[in-house]
């Protein structure tokens, strides 16, 4: 690999040609990605995103003005359609030349290196936001996952883990090597400010009044523990606290979890509202966020709320505990534990000061922390480093 510097110093740095490659806009990965394709600098970077479509941020890639190319990439095992994703991907290589391909999620991760490997991409970037393999998944399926991930080793030049448990559980895994992998926390855009009056909002949501209002945000699906909470709401029911909860999201779970909350006799206390593009007006109209998590990596949900001035009754798993300090911003338990979660939601129902008191310190640690700003400058430095050391 070339210098950084080409021997025309008089030119600076020339512009890298970069891929940005994603199975899929969904979730919080897509949210980065378009955080990147948004804010990298267009003079150091020639930004090219791929995905596979079918997401409702697809469209905001298409209005940054970058060129954007929707492949055949699906987020299920679908050999057919993922094969005919990879020639395109190897095409698309080829055709461009690229200095740097950058990958996040699985399917893309996977068929992004070995086809970089193949068209002689020099610089190949995996952004970790999940694993493949994780202790949650039966023996067996994790051990297949885990050879695969191990085995790509070898076609990777760096890793950007979104959380320090990230790397240590890739280090400790022996998926990557120590010296390859650097930890980028996630980050949010901090001038999101919804409008709006408050009362007006909270009413508009069917939860007007003077009891505290719980949100939660996330896909209705096993990882989010979303059972535990509608176990812990009744548990603070019972123990004569009038508290309102929003479960914001949808997913295969959530006839199960409405047939639950029915079982429990939440019906007057627990409202499902469906996906919404509306989430930081929902995140205003609240007290307190939730986070029930099983596993998690770093989530960008988290520090949404924390932006949004909220404090944060998350599970003590993975990166959690990097983003929420624990009686500072928020309040962290033990994860499975419904009796543990009501009793930090009951805390903070019952002494809203103080909740108004851990929102803002949240606030104030995103604002030093994890801002994009702050973000998109390490990925740059990475970026660079990585093209130099190449």
């Amino acid at each position: 690999m070339t210098d950084l510097m080409p021997a025309d110093a008089e030119s600076g740095p020339r512009r890298r040609r970069m891929l940005l490659l994603l199975t899929s806009t969904a979730g919080g990965v897509g949210l980065h990605a378009l955080y990147l394709a948004r804010d990298l600098s267009r003079e150091r970077f020639d930004l090219t995103v791929a995905f596979g479509p079918g997401y409702p941020l697809d469209d905001a890639f298409d209005r940054l003005g970058v060129p954007v190319e929707r492949l055949s990439i699906s987020r299920r095992l679908n050999p057919w359609v993922n094969l005919r994703g990879f020639v395109q991907v190897i095409r698309l290589m080829r055709r461009h030349r690229y200095d740097i391909v950058c990958m996040q999620q699985s399917i893309a991760s996977f068929m992004g290196r070995v086809a970089a490997g193949l068209a002689g991409v020099p610089v190949r970037i995996v952004i970790v936001q999940v694993y493949a393999s994780h202790p949650h998944q039966h023996p067996i399926k994790r051990g297949i996952f885990r050879l695969v991930e191990r085995a790509l080793d070898a076609l990777t030049t760096r890793y950007v883990a979104v959380a320090e448990s990230t790397r240590r559980f890739g280090v400790h895994s022996r998926i990557m090597k120590p010296d390859k992998v650097l930890v980028i926390h996630n980050a949010t855009d901090l001038g999101v400010t919804p409008g709006g009056d408050r009362d007006d909002q909270r009413r508009a949501l069917g939860v007007d009044g003077v009891a505290p209002v719980i949100v939660t945000v996330g896909r209705f699906e096993r990882q989010k523990g979303l059972s535990d909470l509608l176990e812990g709401a009744a548990e603070v029911r019972r123990r004569g606290v009038t508290a309102r909860f929003l479960i914001v999201g949808d997913g295969p779970l959530r006839a199960d979890l409405e047939r639950r909350a029915r079982d429990l006799e939440l019906s007057e206390s627990v409202r499902f509202t469906g996906w919404r593009d509306d989430v930081p007006r929902v995140l205003a109209a609240s007290d307190v966020f939730c986070l029930s998590s099983l596993w998690e990596q770093f989530p960008f949900v988290i520090l949404e709320a924390m932006a949004m001035s909220l404090p944060v009754v998350a599970t003590s798993v993975d990166g959690n505990p990097e983003a929420v300090v624990d009686g500072e911003t928020g309040l962290l338990v033990p994860p499975r534990d419904p009796r543990s979660l009501a009793d930090a939601l009951v805390v903070l129902a019952r002494d809203l000061p103080r909740a108004a008191r851990m929102g803002r310190a949240g606030r104030r640690r995103v604002e030093e922390r994890f801002g994009v700003e702050r973000m998109i400058r390490s990925y740059e430095d990475m970026f660079q480093a990585a093209c130099h050391d190449g």
